[in-house]
């Protein structure tokens, strides 16, 4: 793993100083009715070009996104082009869909009357999948933070994609072998793949301290309280209906009781099903946070933190966040995403906590070259977020 990115000043030169108790102040300044403006263009040229509007669309979003939200007041930028996410986009189609042609004519050609030697065949191809999902998602985040500057310096994103996807795709099969039990140990890990390569300019990394810290304890109580909460139901529903079916159960009310408590039997199910997950991902969210502390680029790891990174929202304020921005999403078909995004962006900014003074005047811009195209793979497995 590299101490620094490609260029990187010495360690003389790097003259920040250790944190002192001061905060660095993080804000959004958007607002829902001028996110709605860009978004309505965006529909209609979407309509107007079949689609190819798309990548265009994305980055007027994220220009407007990124303008509107400052550190020490003083705003993002973001420098990416839709035609660089084009054609990344291009390459990765071009890639992908040989392979899925491919896959079906050998699975339903070749291999018709075989259907166990089609799943034996298949299954390296979804594992393919998982891999590519992988480099996809950090490769996308790799372009994502090259294009993206505060004070004209760029962030960056160093290590091997294809690393991130090999480990991706062996924490993925150990959540399947331990019917999800690997998931908090499985975040830590590639959080900290993604973290400990996170850059700003040259002078300042991020680093990630790894450890559960009790983390996993709070998704036993999570997977526990779920796998509780699906039992009970279905104990619910076979004792409802032993109760309600009787000789004449056709007639009256019964019928629609039968076919109503089950309804909403299922819809609260859902709902406590959502409420503890996120009362788990407030309390992971919340120790991915604490582990994550910004050093000086240059020399050996273990240095100081010039900014401790936390967050301060309560697992009942995270709850009431989601649940209703995801609320609004359903209820709305997908057309509150301005609110829902312009919301999510002033949560973040009030809750995320940088502590520490250090000397931002010192950072310079990185001489590692970015990458040159967008997130060609990332866009065909829908991951490329904003």
């Amino acid at each position: 793993m590299e101490n620094a990115p490609p260029g990187s000043r010495p360690p003389e030169t790097a003259s920040m100083e250790p944190p002192g108790g001061g905060e660095l102040s993080l804000a959004h300044h958007g607002k829902t009715g001028e996110l709605y403006a860009i978004s309505l263009i965006n529909v209609l040229y979407r309509i107007l070009t079949l689609g190819v509007y798309h990548f265009w669309a994305k980055t007027r979003v994220r220009k407007y996104v990124w303008s509107q939200t400052s550190l020490q007041g003083e705003r993002f930028e973001y420098t990416g082009r839709a035609l660089e996410m084009l054609i990344g986009y291009a390459l990765a189609m071009g890639i992908l869909i040989p392979l899925v042609l491919a896959w079906q004519f050998l699975v339903q050609v070749l291999l018709v009357g075989s259907p166990g030697l089609g799943g034996l065949v298949s299954l390296p191809v979804y594992l393919g999948f998982i891999y590519l999902a992988g480099f996809a998602r950090y490769s996308s985040l790799r372009y994502m933070l090259s294009r993206t500057r505060w004070r004209g310096i760029r962030f960056g994103l160093v290590g091997s994609p294809w690393n991130f996807a090999l480990a991706t795709l062996g924490y993925t099969t150990l959540l399947g072998m331990t019917m999800g039990l690997y998931w908090p140990m499985m975040q830590i890990h590639l959080s900290g793949a993604i973290l400990n390569n996170l850059y700003f300019g040259d002078s300042l990394r991020v680093r990630f301290q790894t450890g559960t810290g009790g983390l996993f304890r709070k998704f036993l109580l999570f997977w526990g309280g779920a796998a509780l909460l699906y039992f009970g139901i279905m104990v619910f529903i076979v004792v409802l209906f032993r109760l309600t079916t009787t000789e004449d159960s056709s007639q009256g009310a019964l019928p629609l009781l039968q076919m109503a408590v089950p309804m909403l039997a299922v819809a609260g199910a859902v709902t406590g099903f959502s409420a503890l997950w996120l009362a788990y991902r407030a309390a992971e969210l919340r120790f991915l946070a604490a582990a994550t502390r910004l050093e000086p680029a240059a020399g050996p790891g273990g240095q100081p933190p010039l900014v401790q990174v936390a967050v301060d929202f309560s697992t009942w304020e995270y709850i009431k966040f989601k649940m209703t921005n995801n609320a609004a999403m359903v209820l709305s078909l997908g057309m509150a995403y301005p609110w829902v995004l312009t919301r999510t962006m002033h949560f973040a900014c009030k809750h995320l906590r940088l502590q520490g003074d250090p000397d931002l005047d010192a950072l310079a811009q990185s001489s590692a070259p970015p990458p040159r195209t967008g997130e060609g793979l990332a866009e065909a497995f829908d991951l490329g977020g904003i």
